[in-house]
């Protein structure tokens, strides 16, 4: 009879996946577009332009190259690439299909060098900052490319030509979340610039669609937000568990560790939920003036899987001249919940700031050190640009930084589109973490809405050199991480040490994207940066 119950249940979450909720994920009239905050649209006014965005990835992959002395145009080549799909029409001579998008993505296009790392061993860290012999110096940046010739790899290859009409597909989704046929005169006008900036300055053009005679392949551009979603169904028991795991986690959090839960209400009954502990075991708020902000990643159950960390990190048995007061913000939509209920950039940001407000912290007088995990990095953008935040801001801890390099398509390739479709090009155990993530993480339906309907890749990249000089920065990235390219963040990184004091980072070798959750030993490389015992001001 139970067991006849259950199954029942489960058929019908079933159909109400199919015909209710996978339906709502894909209805782009409930999709809300995200204004640009730094690229926004003013009439007459030049400086508003949208290329200057297009303008600023050009000259990053110019200065990366430069330093890295690669070929500039291979670099572009395999930038633009990144964002397409390709399949053959036909059988190869060999009878077998070929995907070469995933051929792309996984062979190293660019020879950047050999580079010393110290021996990997279980517990080792790579942490260099402004003083590492290391860190790259700066040059003209000039374009070297007439004396490189393509890459190898990349010549064999053999992709297609991407045509006119399908970059500028593309342009349209990244730097308007439209599609073509939806572009205003004005952002044709900017299109019209970015391809005009690409042949004056870097003489790269791309051929008419009706001159390109390669007829073998398919390609589309990538346009994550417009696109359906490729959920997969999980049984709502599974739903049940995660919410139980999630309870637990507030129980611990409330009767072990001292904290309160607390929401912010905004209309129509949508709510932003944090947990607070008071940083004075007396209970007297606002003793202590630099508060920790916590932000969790993607991760079924919330903020559960993160207490031993968050606990190491800010014991709650401590004297009252040792505590901190700590906020963990809570992002449920991506924590294995049923909700579609996604927050915008602004109201986040509200959010945090009436959390300050609410337990005496919004003076200029507070120092507010922000702490993300991977989806949590991109919250970290949003603050630093928020106008009242940003003076606050004084330290931040970013652990597997998926917002570094955004733009360069690693992270929503892996993530969202699966990098790990095949094993080509990896070893079984990159393979199976791949399709672990996906799994458990990327193809759950309210995840996957909120990254492809609630969420602005242009106005969550997290460019280093954005960050205010004064604000102390460490990131922490592991070597054998399948989500984001940790050694090309590395390098971005390296090239920015020089010039920025308090700008550091550490590489964990041998580990994979959120280990740190799982190993005690990575712990006090954490605790170090944090530098936890500070004094009050």
């Amino acid at each position: 009879m139970i067991r006849a119950l259950y199954i029942t249940i489960e058929l019908t979450f079933y159909l109400i996946f199919r015909h209710v909720l996978k339906p709502r994920a894909n209805d782009l009239s409930k999709k809300k577009r995200h204004p640009f905050r730094d690229y926004a649209h003013i009439l007459d006014e030049p400086n508003s332009h949208r290329s200057r965005l297009f303008k600023r990835i050009l000259d990053r992959i110019k200065v990366t190259s430069a330093h890295q002395g690669t070929c500039f145009h291979a670099d572009f080549d395999a930038f633009i690439r990144g964002w397409f799909s390709f399949t053959r029409r036909e059988h190869s001579a060999t009878g077998t299909f070929i995907d070469t998008h995933t051929a792309t993505l996984n062979d190293d296009i660019t020879d950047f060098g050999n580079e010393i790392e110290s021996s990997a061993q279980e517990g080792d860290s790579s942490t260099h900052s402004l003083t590492s012999e290391q860190s790259l110096s700066s040059n003209s940046g000039e374009d070297t490319n007439d004396n490189h010739s393509l890459p190898r790899k990349y010549c064999k290859a053999n992709l297609p030509i991407i045509d006119f009409e399908n970059v500028e597909k593309f342009f349209a989704w990244a730097f308007f979340d439209k599609r073509f046929d939806d572009l205003q005169s004005w952002e044709c006008s900017e299109i019209d610039e970015m391809m005009e900036l690409l042949r004056v300055e870097h003489d790269i053009t791309f051929p008419k669609k009706y001159d390109v005679r390669d007829r073998d392949w398919n390609f589309q551009p990538r346009c994550m937000t417009l696109e359906r979603s490729n959920a997969l169904h999980r049984p709502l028991a599974l739903y049940i568990f995660f919410g139980f795991v999630r309870l637990l986690g507030y129980a611990v959090l409330y009767i072990i560790f001292g904290y309160r839960r607390y929401e912010i209400i905004y209309e129509k009954g949508r709510t932003f939920s944090y947990w607070y502990r008071d940083g004075n075991a007396k209970g007297h708020e606002g003793t202590f003036k630099n508060p920790f902000l916590f932000f969790h990643g993607i991760a079924p159950g919330g903020l559960t899987f993160y207490l031993p960390f968050l606990e190491y990190c800010f014991p709650s048995k401590q004297s009252a001249e040792s505590t901190r007061p700590v906020f963990l913000f809570e992002t449920l939509p991506i924590a294995c919940h049923l909700s579609f209920d996604v927050l915008s950039e602004e109201e986040t940001v509200f959010g945090v700031e009436q959390a300050l407000k609410r337990h005496g912290f919004s003076n200029n007088n507070c120092k507010l050190t922000l702490c993300g995990h991977s989806f949590g990095s991109f919250q970290l953008t949003w603050m630093l640009k928020a106008k009242r935040l940003r003076p606050l801001i004084q330290k931040m801890i970013i652990l597997d930084s998926v917002s570094v390099l955004l733009s360069s398509l690693e992270v929503v390739s892996n993530f969202v589109y699966n990098g790990g479709e095949e094993k080509s090009g990896s070893d079984w155990a990159t393979y199976l973490n791949k399709t672990m993530i996906h799994l458990m993480a990327s193809s759950e339906l309210f995840t996957e809405h909120y990254l492809r309907r609630g969420f602005a890749w242009y106005n969550s990249e997290l460019w280093i050199e954005d960050i205010p000089k004064q604000v102390e920065t460490h990131v922490f990235l592991a070597e054998k991480d399948v989500i984001l390219d940790s050694q090309k963040i590395k390098k971005e990184l390296q090239m920015h040490c020089r010039s920025r004091k308090n700008l550091s980072y550490t590489i964990w070798k041998g580990y994979g994207h959120a280990d740190v959750l799982t190993r005690p030993h990575l712990w006090p490389d954490v605790l170090a940066a944090l530098n936890y015992r500070e004094k009050m001001d």
